[in-house]
C-alpha cells in the first residue's frame, strides 16, 4: 500500500521527523473506537491501541478517522499510537443535542473526519431535498477548512432535477454541483473524478440520501449495506453505523459517515460568509459597516430582498445560522474551562514579563 495514495506527502513526513523517533512509522486511522483503532500502513491494515499516557496528553487530540499518527509497531506485541500529527482540516460539529439545551454549556466538538480535502454533500432529489440543510452543510465544511462539493442524487426520480440543480448553484456559485443517479455508472465515474489518488473525500448527508450506494459503486461491490427509504415518512434508514476510511480502487480515499439527523454548528463568521457568499458580497455595499441586515436604512441586503434579487428564506437562514454560531462562541468564551485556560495564560504571561524585567 503506497502512503502517497492515502494522502501522505513531504510536509507530513517533516511533521513526523520533528519528533525524532526513528522507530515510529506513519499510519492513517481508518476506524476509531474508544481505545482500539484500525490503521493503514505501507505493510497493510493493522490494529493499534492508544496508551493511557497518550489519552491524557492534552497537547495531542484523541485520534479520529482520517488522522495521520505516529505508530510504534512491535512484532508479536500490541501496536501503539504514540502521537497524532497536527490536523490540516477538521470536519466537526457540536455534539448532538447541544442546539436544544435550555442551560447553556460549552459545546464539545465531535470530530467526524480529519484531514479531508473535499466534503461531498449528498442530497436526494426526493423528500430529502432541502436547500436550507445544504446551507448548513456548506457552513460546516467551510468552518473546517474543507472545500465542499454537492451531489444531487436520485435524479432519475425527479422530473425537475435540472431546476433544483440551478437553485443549488445559485446558493453556492463557487462550489461543484452535480446531479446523478447513484445506480448509473456515468454518475459514479463523475464522483470518482473528485477523488484522485492522494486526495481525501468525506461523504456527508442524511440517511437515505444514497451515500452507501455511491460508495458501493466506487468500491466496485457491495461494500456498505443499503436500505430503501421509508415511503411513509420519506426518511432513510440508518445502514452506516460508524465512520470509516476506505481506499477507492485506482483512486484516493473516501470517509463514509452515518446519516446526520442534526448538524449543530461550531464555526466562525468566515465560514458563514463563505457559505453565503452572495450575502457577504451585498453586505459590502451597506451604508453601515456593522449592518445587521435587519432594520438598518441603506442596507443593500434588505434592498436585494425587496427587489427580488435575494430569496427572503436565504436571508432568514443566514440570520438563523449566524445566531447559532454566535451562541456557541459566547458560551465557549464564558465556559469554566475557557476561563481557567485564560487565567493560567495571563499568569504565565506575567511570569515571563517579570523574568525579562530582572
Amino acid at each position: 500500500m503506497k502512503l502517497e495514495n492515502l494522502g501522505w506527502d513531504e510536509a507530513w513526513a517533516m511533521a513526523l521527523a520533528s519528533w525524532d523517533r526513528g522507530e515510529w512509522e506513519p499510519a492513517r486511522v481508518s476506524f476509531a473506537s474508544r481505545e482500539r483503532y484500525r490503521v493503514l500502513t505501507e505493510e497493510g491494515e493493522l490494529w493499534a491501541l492508544l496508551p493511557g499516557a497518550a489519552r491524557l496528553d492534552a497537547a495531542s487530540p484523541m485520534p479520529a478517522v482520517g488522522d495521520w499518527v505516529a505508530l510504534e509497531c512491535a512484532e508479536g506485541e500490541t501496536n501503539r499510537i504514540r502521537k497524532v500529527l497536527p490536523r490540516r482540516t477538521t470536519l466537526g460539529r457540536a455534539q448532538a443535542g447541544e442546539r436544544k439545551k435550555e442551560q447553556p454549556t460549552a459545546a464539545r466538538q465531535q470530530v467526524m473526519a480529519a484531514n479531508v480535502d473535499v466534503a461531498i454533500v449528498v442530497c436526494g432529489l426526493d423528500r430529502d431535498y432541502n436547500p436550507r440543510r445544504i446551507e448548513r452543510y456548506l457552513t460546516l465544511a467551510w468552518g473546517g477548512g474543507v472545500e465542499p462539493a454537492i451531489l444531487l442524487n436520485k435524479a432519475d426520480l425527479c422530473f425537475d432535477a435540472d431546476l433544483k440543480a440551478e437553485e443549488v448553484r445559485a446558493l453556492a456559485p463557487a462550489t461543484t454541483v452535480e446531479t446523478l443517479s447513484a445506480l448509473d455508472v456515468a454518475g459514479i465515474d463523475m464522483v470518482r473524478a473528485l477523488v484522485p489518488p492522494g486526495r481525501t473525500a468525506c461523504l456527508l448527508g442524511s440517511s437515505g440520501a444514497g451515500k452507501s450506494t455511491i460508495l458501493n459503486g466506487l468500491m466496485g461491490g457491495e461494500r456498505q449495506r443499503t436500505a430503501e427509504t421509508s415511503e411513509t415518512t420519506g426518511k432513510g434508514r440508518h445502514t452506516t453505523t460508524h465512520r470509516e476510511l476506505l481506499v477507492i480502487p485506482g483512486g484516493g480515499v473516501m470517509i463514509d459517515t452515518p446519516g446526520l439527523r442534526e448538524v449543530a454548528l461550531i464555526a466562525g463568521e468566515e465560514a458563514l460568509s463563505a457559505a453565503f457568499g452572495s450575502i457577504a458580497e451585498l453586505a459590502q455595499r451597506c451604508r453601515f459597516t456593522d449592518c445587521s441586515h435587519t432594520t438598518e436604512p441603506g442596507c443593500a441586503v434588505l434592498c436585494a430582498v425587496e427587489e427580488g434579487d435575494l430569496d427572503a428564506d436565504r436571508l432568514e437562514s443566514f440570520h438563523r445560522l449566524g445566531k447559532e454560531i454566535a451562541y456557541h462562541q459566547a458560551v465557549e468564551s464564558t465556559s469554566p474551562a475557557r476561563v481557567e485556560r485564560d487565567k493560567w495564560k495571563s499568569i504565565k504571561k506575567e511570569v515571563r514579563r517579570i523574568y525579562k524585567s530582572r
